[in-house]
């Protein structure tokens, strides 16, 4: 991750495609929004829930990616493959 000219070595472009991939990850977001009509306290519960989602992405989405860039070196990624 921080070899072979650090994460940014084609610059902002392989970010900026990825943003879709990323904001994928966050479009069950509103459903917590929706079950507010059926929770006994919403107003206790459904903040709780937004801040658990946010959580969970972050550690399970972004971590493996972060994970799997730490592990294989992205340079040996043919784009073939």
């Amino acid at each position: 991750l921080w070899r072979y000219n650090g994460f940014f070595a084609t610059g902002w472009n392989g970010l900026i495609l990825s943003l879709a991939v990323i904001m994928f990850s966050f479009g069950g977001l509103e459903l917590i929004g929706i079950t507010a009509a059926e929770a006994q306290d919403p107003q206790k519960s459904i903040p709780k829930a937004v801040n658990q989602v946010v959580y969970r992405i972050l550690l399970f989405y972004i971590g493996s990616l972060v994970v799997l860039l730490a592990l294989y070196p992205w340079v040996e990624v043919k784009s073939n493959s």
